[in-house]
């Protein structure tokens, strides 16, 4: 659930897993920040590549990733409470690992097989990036080519590059725009009946505390021309001279009540 409003945010997490633990489940809950968005792309075929690359181990050090490992970690620890040693839960969750071809990213393939879909189709895509700081010199670069053939989009494809109008930090993102402005290019629905564009999308750059430059890359759009405005993406990504105060990322665990 995304709520702007902490308490409320903090009392619906007791609410749930107060309901949880009636019911005889384990529960726990987390709060979050979700000042930026977790990871670093957004669209339906975009999201889709950004799974595969952290299942086969890249991103590690993203906000999403610990996020990921938190919740792990604290499934496992429910699971078998003698098995929270650090390192030893570290080793469980460490997707580079590669034990009988057993890993996060097979064990995907598997699921994608049991429902019937094609598990090639998730092989034919490249990495868009193998390591964290090459999202900003790929957009640098404005290898809109490289992007569009490891995207292998279904259609025709137009990337619009989103750049810092002065020099200082990226301060926030405004999350509901971005979403809503996603959907407008044609990754979702208005009506039952609208066909969704699965290649359109965002892939962001920078995320909160970083410098930027003026003319520094903060976003490539990926969209179709025809539907959309890509250019209002200039107004979501909120830049300061000042950085700003830094957030922790999980906030607080919320268990059940006495």
């Amino acid at each position: 659930a995304f709520l702007s409003d902490y308490d409320v945010c903090k009392n619906f997490a007791q609410l749930i897993v107060d309901v949880g633990a009636a019911n005889g489940l384990k529960t726990r809950a987390f709060t979050t920040n979700m000042d930026q968005p977790l990871g670093r792309y957004a669209g339906n075929k975009l999201e889709v590549v950004w799974a595969v690359e952290c299942l086969n181990g890249h991103h590690s050090s993203s906000w999403f990733m610990q996020v990921v490992f938190r919740l792990a970690q604290e499934m496992i620890a429910q699971a078998d409470p003698l098995s929270t040693a650090p390192a030893y839960l570290r080793t469980l969750m460490d997707l580079r690992t590669r034990m009988n071809r057993h890993n996060a990213y097979t064990k995907f393939e598997d699921m994608v097989r049991a429902q019937g879909g094609d598990a090639s189709y998730l092989r034919s895509f490249e990495p868009i990036n193998d390591r964290d700081s090459s999202l900003g010199e790929l957009a640098h670069g404005k290898y809109t080519d490289s992007i569009m053939r490891r995207l292998k989009p279904e259609g025709s494809l137009n990337a619009y590059y989103v750049t810092a109008q002065q020099h200082g930090y990226v301060t926030g993102f405004d999350l509901t725009a971005i979403g809503e402005t996603i959907r407008g290019l044609g990754a979702g629905r208005y009506t039952p009946t609208d066909m969704v564009n699965p290649d359109v999308g965002v892939i962001f750059t920078m995320g909160i505390g970083m410098p930027v430059e003026q003319g520094e890359i903060l976003a490539v759009v990926l969209h179709d021309g025809k539907t959309g405005t890509p250019e209002a993406f200039n107004n979501y990504i909120r830049l300061s001279t000042d950085p700003p105060k830094e957030e922790p990322l999980i906030r607080a665990m919320i268990t059940p009540s006495a």
